[in-house]
C-alpha cells in the first residue's frame, strides 16, 4: 500500500508541476491581418507555381507533338513503330495493373 501511495503523490506532484508550468507559458496570438496576408501569400505562391506547371506542360506536349508530326510526315515507318511500342507498353502496363489489382486480398 505504500508503493501505491508514493506512486499517487508522485503523479499528483507531477500532475501539479504540470498545471504550474502550462499556466506559467505566455502564448501571444498572432493577429488576424498577419494570418489573413500569410494565407494570401500562400495561396498566390501556389497559383504561380500552379501556373508554371501548366506551362512546363504545355510546352513538352507541343514539343512532342510537333516530334510525332514529323516523324508522320518525313518517317512514317518509323512514326508507326514507335506507336506500336507505346501501345505495347501500355498494354503490358495496363495487363500487369489489373494482374495485381485481381491478386490482391484485403483480407
Amino acid at each position: 500500500m505504500n508503493k501505491h501511495n508514493e506512486k499517487q503523490t508522485f503523479e499528483d506532484k507531477v500532475t501539479n508541476d504540470l498545471k504550474v508550468f502550462h499556466e506559467s507559458i505566455d502564448v501571444e496570438q498572432p493577429d488576424f491581418n498577419h494570418l489573413l496576408h500569410l494565407v494570401q501569400t500562400e495561396q498566390t505562391q501556389r497559383h504561380q507555381n500552379i501556373w508554371k506547371e501548366l506551362m512546363f506542360l504545355w510546352g513538352m506536349s507541343v514539343i512532342i507533338l510537333t516530334l510525332l508530326a514529323i516523324l508522320y510526315f518525313y518517317t512514317p515507318i518509323l512514326f508507326g513503330l514507335s506507336q506500336l511500342g507505346v501501345i505495347t507498353s501500355l498494354t503490358v502496363y495496363f495487363y500487369k495493373e489489373k494482374v495485381k489489382v485481381m491478386r490482391y486480398d484485403p483480407s
